[in-house]
C-alpha cells in the first residue's frame, strides 16, 4: 500500500471545502441568506472563479490563488442588490459559505504545488543522447 502525503491530501480537502462552499450561504441579510450565484452586478464572475479555484485546488495549490480573487472580489462588493431593498438599518454578515471557501484556500494552498501522479516536467520530451 503507498503513502499518500500530507500535502497531496490538503489539495483534495482544500478543493472539496471550497466546492462545498457554493451550497452554503455566502451572505446574511436580516435573517435570510443569500447564495453566492443570486443575482449581484458587481460579482457576476464570483461563483465561476470559486468553482474554477475550487477544482483546480484538487490538483494545485495554485487553484487556491484564483479563488483568493473570487473571496476578495466578493467581500469587497457585497451583495448591493439586496442591501439596497432591505434598507440601511437592516443588518448583515458573511455567511458559513465565505468562511468555509477561506478555510478550503488555506488548507490549497497549504497544498503540492502539483499533485498529479507525476510532475509537469515528466511531460516534456528530451532529446535522447546517442
Amino acid at each position: 500500500m503507498t503513502r499518500i502525503p500530507v500535502r497531496r491530501l490538503l489539495n483534495l480537502t482544500g478543493g472539496l471545502l471550497t466546492l462545498g462552499s457554493v451550497a452554503m450561504p455566502w451572505f446574511i441579510i436580516g435573517g435570510d441568506a443569500v447564495s453566492v450565484f443570486q443575482p449581484n452586478g458587481f460579482v457576476w464572475f464570483v461563483p465561476w472563479t470559486i468553482l474554477a479555484g475550487g477544482l483546480i485546488s484538487i490538483v494545485s495549490r495554485y487553484g487556491g490563488l484564483l479563488t483568493v480573487t473570487g473571496l476578495v472580489s466578493y467581500s469587497v462588493s457585497s451583495p448591493i442588490f439586496f442591501l439596497s431593498t432591505m434598507g440601511a438599518g437592516t443588518t448583515s454578515a458573511f455567511g458559513i459559505g465565505f468562511w468555509l471557501g477561506w478555510v478550503g484556500t488555506g488548507l490549497s494552498i497549504v497544498g503540492a504545488s502539483w499533485s498529479l501522479p507525476f510532475p509537469p516536467s515528466a511531460l516534456l520530451f528530451h532529446k535522447r543522447r546517442a
